[in-house]
């Protein structure tokens, strides 16, 4: 189970991936070392990596 803190942590990384904007490779390795020990959250981040936008060029 998620701690409320931890949640918050991960909903806003996974928004900003969803978005484009910048996400560091420390918080992008976090969110992944959660994706791999929980499908909700692996779910969640296929989810915003399939919503982010496609980069022109």
């Amino acid at each position: 189970m998620l701690t409320p803190a931890t949640r918050r942590r991960i909903e806003d990384i996974l928004e900003r991936i969803r978005s484009g904007a910048t996400v560091e490779l420390q918080e992008m390795v976090w969110v992944q070392k959660q994706a791999s020990s929980s499908s909700g959250i692996r779910n969640w981040l296929i989810k915003a990596q399939r919503e982010r936008p496609v980069k022109a060029g």
